[in-house]
């Protein structure tokens, strides 16, 4: 065996040994919600009264965009989440048991949550463009959202991001939720909600929050994209809104994801 092949075994191992842990709850996994609690006061930083924001979820669901809200409000940098104790914006799509829980430096997070079938329909045409086909998968190359749905989400996205379990492991441990429909209706309410829960609204300026809403308009970002993570084309910003399904879904798709996705749906208060 190859050391390649060895690394790629211990990897693999390791990540089943932390989702057992998790699973059966032998550490404690209540994170990052506290600014007071011990990850802030040994990564703090004066520099940022914030430390490390995470935002967290699953791809297509809206983190560029709650990311880019977050980062204009607070007056913060984008930071790649493995660079330990600097504060700034960052976040990832990982499952919280593939080494997510060993991220001590992140004083805040949140995780956005999006209906799945909207997450689709945003997610296969996102793959048609140059810039997917670059940075994220070359090989996912699909002509019809059924055959995309049926070859590729289904039996590879949804296991690569443990997508059944990836939300309810986040909020078991105790990571203020916002939905992405909420964030839509009514950004400036959901804002100042997520920022009271952490316990920095006193903190942060509404007229920032608004600048921040006006700067990011969808319709503006469909035009000109936005440089913050990295560079990200206007090809990347869809419509947004929520029950997209019901109109660009194949019936046989639907159905499927209804089915299979039923109790992801129905427990997170969507409608089927």
């Amino acid at each position: 065996m190859s050391r390649t092949d060895m690394s790629s075994l211990l990897k693999r191992a390791r990540h089943r040994f932390a989702r057992w842990l998790y699973r059966n709850r032998l550490y404690n996994l209540d994170l990052f919600q506290y600014p007071g609690g011990w990850h802030y006061k040994k990564y703090g930083n004066t520099e940022y009264k914030y430390g490390k924001i995470a935002i967290i979820g699953l791809p297509k669901t809206g983190n560029n965009w709650l990311s880019y809200l977050l980062a204009e409000s607070l007056g913060m940098p984008y930071v790649h989440h493995t660079l330990e104790g600097v504060p700034g914006i960052s976040g990832w799509h990982l499952p919280i048991w593939n080494e997510a829980f060993r991220k001590k430096d992140v004083s805040h997070a949140v995780y956005i949550m999006r209906d799945v079938r909207d997450v689709i329909c945003s997610y296969y045409p996102y793959s048609q463009t140059e810039d997917f086909r670059s940075n994220v998968d070359p090989a996912c190359r699909f002509d019809s959202m059924e055959s995309f749905y049926f070859e590729y989400f289904y039996p590879v996205v949804t296991a690569m991001y443990d997508w059944f379990n990836h939300a309810n492991d986040y909020s078991k441990a105790r990571i203020p939720v916002v939905k992405y429909e909420n964030l839509w209706n009514d950004a400036l309410r959901e804002m100042k909600r997520l920022f009271s829960m952490w316990g920095i609204s006193h903190l942060v300026s509404e007229d920032n929050i608004v600048k921040a809403i006006e700067n990011n308009n969808l319709n503006k970002l469909k035009v000109e994209g936005k440089s913050f993570r990295r560079e990200m084309p206007p090809s990347h910003f869809r419509k947004g809104g929520s029950r997209n399904f019901e109109n660009e879904m194949p019936s046989i798709v639907l159905e499927h994801v209804n089915e299979k996705f039923r109790h992801l749906i129905v427990d997170w208060g969507y409608v089927l």
